[in-house]
């Protein structure tokens, strides 16, 4: 399947394109552990099962990015996702206590009903032809960690 780049007006024309061939993919092959995308003559491997996953978070010769990671930064800022190794390891270590399962099983409640609300907002934006969802996904958010 080609990714095809029209001279569209549209700055997100690209970024849509790329995620509805993954979306497509992801249903093609999402019983598979991981599956392989080439973009032009780039490969990006998707990984789709927590087991694929584990096993790149593991092995350390992989916490390397490339630089192939400059094109989710305008999607996803300047997180964990998109860091260096150095700023990772430190963050990752500081995260670490906030993400243990048992504190996450307290906020379960709390992520349901806010990703319900998210989910109503959704379903009210499908009648239009774009919805900025920045917005409603922070806030969405920031609910979520400040448990309300």
């Amino acid at each position: 399947e080609f990714i095809v780049h029209d001279n569209s007006p549209d700055k997100y024309f690209s970024k849509l394109n790329y995620l509805e061939v993954l979306r497509r993919r992801t249903e093609k092959y999402g019983k598979q552990k991981l599956f392989c995308l080439w973009i032009t003559y780039v490969p990006f491997v998707c990984l789709v099962k927590a087991e694929a996953v584990k096993e790149l978070l593991v092995e350390r010769r992989m916490l390397e990015k490339s630089l192939l990671y400059k094109w989710f930064k305008p999607i996803l800022g300047c997180g964990l996702f998109t860091s260096g190794v150095a700023k990772w390891k430190q963050r990752k270590k500081l995260l670490a206590s906030c993400f243990h399962l048992d504190v996450l099983r307290g906020f379960l409640s709390v992520f349901n009903e806010q990703s319900r609300k998210l989910v109503e907002f959704f379903q009210e934006e499908t009648t239009k032809d774009f919805t900025y969802i920045e917005t409603p996904v922070t806030l969405t958010t920031l609910d979520i960690i400040c448990g309300r």
